[in-house]
């Protein structure tokens, strides 16, 4: 009895190491090993089925890689390893080659002569088998070893599908900060570049360019590629608590040069951004996307931004006479510049409304808490 309660005590602790391992591969060799550390097999092994008949996924123990080598290929799940997963019931031989459901083996495998394959089954999914062969004192496998197994293998599909789980995870996770990072270059360095375009051309209908003129865009260029950096690293988010919303909105409209072409008023409460940093980092990305899309497409010759704050949300709304576009439209197509704005505001616990008609101009309003969300 005493053997069978530590071999139970062994079974939850390599259950939860195999779940808090960071790849399938590293928790599936853990507990293969542990396998066929409580049956006392030579060999062991478990596979992952590939949902097609084979395996895709197979880890072993007891085999040396010199040994895997000669063989020259991993089992494809045929024979005796097929009909387990097929029939999805245990199957204990003391020798395999009486057994008519087996294949053999191919050349140069290792000779093997008693099996315990056990299915690992958990609600009518298949998760894995493992396959032990020949215990370490020449004895069958007995009604005990089955047991263990068994048992072994119902936890061993908790700890297979939380790694996996957490995987599914990571690789959200990823995605979402490929996604962050590409909304961060967009509505950032891109934009900080299309200004200076635009202000190289304006120096382009010029007769003669003053040095001066060069600097602002040498400084532009710097300014882009501090920005970089600063992304590189991880320190983009500025320190917003002495920032105002008044110089927020007069650095995004100086950025691109607008006021020869453009008429700009700007009427806005003086106040601090009320704001996280992260989420006035998003604001700044929304206003300055907003304004740069007037800039580069409106054709406007007046822009009017107004900012209302009340108790628990403030406002921003940005009117201009442009030639206008079809709201509905851009929306279907998924224009990167108002999806990022769109997704921003809603991750702020906000709202964005675009109004635009084809030669009606645009209306932007932007709602937010003032004490939005991270």
């Amino acid at each position: 009895m005493n053997t069978i309660i530590s071999k139970l005590n062994r079974i939850t602790v390599a259950v939860i190491r195999a779940a808090e391992a960071p790849q399938l591969e590293e928790a599936l060799q853990h507990i293969v090993n542990v396998a066929r550390e409580l049956s006392g097999a030579r060999f062991a092994a478990l596979g992952m089925p590939d949902n097609k008949g084979g395996l895709c996924m197979f880890k072993v123990a007891g085999i040396s890689t010199e040994q895997i080598k000669a063989i020259g290929h991993l089992p494809v799940g045929k024979g005796l390893l097929g009909a387990i997963m097929s029939e999805r019931q245990t199957i204990r031989l003391d020798n395999m080659a009486l057994d008519p459901r087996s294949s053999g083996f191919p050349s140069h495998h290792p000779a093997m002569q008693s099996l315990l394959g056990v299915p690992i089954v958990v609600g009518g999914q298949l998760f894995g088998t493992f396959y032990l062969c020949d215990r370490e004192d020449g004895q069958p496998f007995s009604q005990e070893d089955e047991w263990i197994i068994e048992i072994l293998a119902g936890y061993a599909a908790l700890a297979i599908s939380g790694v996996e789980v957490n995987q599914q995870r990571n690789k959200l996770a990823l995605l979402e900060d490929r996604e962050r990072i590409r909304m961060e270059l967009h509505d950032g360095v891109i934009q900080s570049l299309y200004a200076l375009g635009m202000h190289v051309d304006l120096m382009r209908q010029l007769e003669s360019v003053h040095p001066s003129e060069l600097d602002t865009v040498v400084n532009g260029l710097n300014d882009a590629i501090e920005q970089i950096r600063h992304f590189i690293m991880n320190i983009l988010l500025q320190d917003y608590s002495s920032y105002s919303l008044n110089g927020m909105l007069e650095e995004i409209i100086q950025r691109f040069h607008l006021v020869d072409r453009l008429e700009v008023t700007l009427a806005c409460p003086a106040i601090r951004a009320p704001f996280t940093p992260a989420v006035a980092e998003g604001v700044r990305h929304i206003l300055h996307e907003a304004v740069s899309n007037v800039a580069r497409h409106s054709q406007a010759t007046q822009l009017h931004i107004t900012v209302e704050q009340r108790t628990s949300w403030i406002e921003f709304r940005l009117i201009d006479n442009g030639i206008g576009f079809d709201s509905e439209q851009a929306r279907q197509q998924g224009g990167l510049g108002l999806t990022n704005m769109e997704r921003r505001a809603l991750a702020y616990g906000g709202k964005l409304v675009i109004r635009s008609a084809i030669g009606n101009g645009t209306e932007l309003l932007l709602r937010l808490p003032t004490v939005a969300r991270l």
